[in-house]
């Protein structure tokens, strides 16, 4: 069977890192079918014998071309190729052709409704899939759940890799990481308020780190902050660095439900690193106890922070947990799951 697969480059790290390191074990695990993945980016896909690669146009911005582009030269393709079944790994699919469509969705939001309606399958997270089914009235059985992994780089380092990568980052000081996946601007302004209650209420010389674009706009929001020296916006040069800046880190704070919030948490909990995060999030669904629960509210995040800052008997708790979970989280078992679905929606 021919299984056509659209990753294009707007992905986010995070889904795309999903993207491709899933599909290489599902790749190996479907070898008798024949893999076509479409893309607008040069990304090594694997060099099995049974996957093969046509590069295409970007899709536009426009949104009255970008529905021409998906229409005519996307479908037009899938028709070239002799594609049996349509997975995208973006928000859309083709509502013209008849074949069998599969849409990977980190987030509920980005997908418009007659494109959720046309796929046979969306695979998703379990907060997702609710949304899904409450706003759209999509039946359930058509939306499967496949959760990430943390991926094989992520892992715990040493006390000297630790103390190293705080003297480049944060003056050898403690420091809670966020990652800047902010769905607006009042959540980065809520986070550094946040901070500012820890700061204020505990005299500590903690810092925020936040993995992020240095040339983004989140700089401009703190010229006038008090605690701006102690808030510190990093951007890895590599997956090795990111590793190594998640593993060193006090906690990761991951308060706003983004779509990256799991991947991240799973990559901390590999890490041996506390999670905080907030009782609306997509991690709480399936981490339990294993992570720091607070309301959404700006004092309530900060009073898990000073909780963890207090409680190195919770903490520990907390990575142990953490550690156990993510254990069940591995990329085979995605790739099972992802198996397991397109075979639903080709059937």
């Amino acid at each position: 069977m021919n299984i056509a697969v659209y990753v294009p480059s707007t992905l986010k790290n995070p889904t795309l890192d999903f993207v491709v390191e899933t599909f290489f074990p599902l790749f190996e695990q479907l070898r008798d079918h024949r893999f076509i993945i479409i893309t607008d980016v040069s990304k090594n896909f694997g060099q099995l014998p049974q996957v093969e690669t046509v590069i295409i146009k970007t899709q536009p911005h426009n949104p009255l071309l970008k529905r021409f582009w998906i229409e005519r030269t996307l479908t037009g393709l899938l028709k070239k190729i002799k594609a049996e079944i349509f997975i995208s790994a973006d928000n859309f699919c083709s509502l013209r052709t008849l074949l069998p469509q599969c849409i990977l969705l980190p987030a509920w939001e980005i997908i418009k409704p007659a494109y959720a309606r046309k796929a046979q399958l969306i695979v998703t997270n379990q907060l997702a899939k609710k949304e899904i089914i409450n706003k759209f009235k999509i039946n359930g059985d058509k939306i499967s759940i496949v959760y990430p992994s943390a991926g094989t780089r992520y892992t715990s380092v040493d006390a000297e890799r630790r103390e190293s990568t705080k003297k480049e980052y944060t003056d050898r000081k403690e420091y809670f990481l966020c990652n800047s996946s902010f769905q607006k601007q009042q959540d980065f302004i809520d986070l550094v308020k946040s901070f500012s209650y820890f700061k204020k209420r505990q005299q500590s010389n903690f810092k925020l780190l936040i993995i992020g674009a240095q040339n983004s706009s989140l700089g401009k929001n703190i010229e006038n902050y008090k605690y701006r020296d102690d808030v510190v916006i990093v951007s890895p040069d590599s997956i090795d660095e990111k590793a190594a800046i998640i593993a060193a880190a006090y906690a990761i704070v991951l308060p706003f439900n983004t779509d990256e919030d799991i991947s991240y948490a799973f990559r901390a909990m590999q890490s041996g690193v506390a999670v905080i995060t907030t009782r609306e999030s997509s991690i709480t669904e399936i981490a339990g106890d294993a992570v720091l629960c607070s309301e959404k509210e700006i004092k309530a995040v900060a009073e898990k922070m000073m909780l963890l800052y207090k409680d190195e008997l919770l903490r520990s708790q907390l990575i142990e947990k953490g550690i156990t979970l993510v254990k069940n989280f591995t990329v085979e078992k995605s790739a099972r799951q992802l198996r397991q679905s397109i075979m639903r929606a080709m059937n």
